[in-house]
């Protein structure tokens, strides 16, 4: 996976102990896997993401990477 988030650690504080703020957990990130954003892989198995070229080819997908989520808490 090479798609990252990178968050300050104020960001990673107890959101149950604060008073206020914005805060977010490491369980809280994923990615994101819609069907619609995958096709099957012919010679590995398995979903991938249904890309938009495969080098110079155009293949008519969405991406070569699927997104990623953050669900932050806001006290």
């Amino acid at each position: 996976i090479l798609d990252q988030m990178i968050v300050s650690g104020h960001l990673l504080g107890n959101a149950q102990a604060a008073e206020e703020g914005i805060f977010t957990s490491y369980e809280n990130a994923e990615i994101i896997r819609f069907p619609f954003l995958l096709e099957e892989d012919d010679r590995y198995g398995g979903p991938t993401p249904f890309r938009t070229y495969f080098g110079k080819k155009y293949h008519g997908g969405y991406s070569d990477h699927l997104p990623v989520y953050l669900k932050m808490i806001i006290k």
